[in-house]
């Protein structure tokens, strides 16, 4: 694959990790409803409804890191992209 073509297709992919597209999803939607509110530094008693929770959820999951430094854009790029190791491998070290 030509290296335009991978900027574009991460491109692609990077756009549809977006909230907007994100909150469509019902197993991301469950686990954002499903997270203690602790977890993202809010009171207890906190309330919201699950499109808010959803980018709640979002914007909490783009700012993680690994323990090698890396950020989910980081860690999709590695694993949808780098040809020095098979597929399965890259899934492996991923996880």
């Amino acid at each position: 694959m030509s290296g335009n073509k991978i900027i574009k297709s991460y491109a692609f992919f990077v756009n549809s990790f977006k909230t907007r597209n994100l909150a469509y999803y019902n197993a991301a939607r469950n686990h954002a409803r499903q997270i203690r509110n602790s977890v993202f530094n809010l009171p207890n008693d906190f309330n919201t409804d699950i499109e808010e929770r959803v980018k709640i959820y979002v914007n909490w999951l783009v700012k993680q890191k690994t323990e090698e430094n890396l950020n989910v854009n980081d860690t999709m790029r590695y694993l949808l992209f780098n040809d020095k190791q098979t597929i399965e491998e890259r899934v492996y070290e991923s996880l």
